[in-house]
C-alpha cells in the first residue's frame, strides 16, 4: 500500500464508520427492492441520457419552481388555485 493509498483510506475511514449503521438499516428494504430496481433498470438508462440533456434547463427553472411551489399549495389549501394547464 502507498502512502498516498494509505491516507486517503485514513481519511475516509470514519465516514465509512459513520455509514455502516445506516446501511445495516437499510440492507434488508435494499434486498426487498432490488427485483424492483432490476426490472427499471433499462427504463432508467434510456431516460438518463435525456435527464443529461435537459439538466441545464432544470437547473435554470427550478429556482422559480422553488418559489412558486409553496405559492401554489398555499392558493390550493385556500381553495383559490387557478386551474394550470401544460
Amino acid at each position: 500500500m502507498t502512502t498516498d493509498t494509505a491516507a486517503a483510506l485514513a481519511d475516509i475511514t470514519p465516514t465509512f464508520v459513520d455509514v455502516v449503521p445506516t446501511l445495516v438499516d437499510i440492507a434488508p428494504t435494499l434486498v426487498d427492492i432490488a427485483p424492483t430496481l432490476a426490472d427499471v433498470a433499462p427504463a432508467l438508462a434510456d431516460v438518463v441520457p435525456a435527464l443529461v440533456d435537459i439538466a441545464p434547463t432544470l437547473a435554470d427553472v427550478a429556482p422559480a419552481l422553488v418559489d412558486t411551489v409553496p405559492v401554489i399549495a398555499d392558493q390550493k389549501e385556500k381553495g383559490t388555485s387557478p386551474e394550470i394547464y401544460l
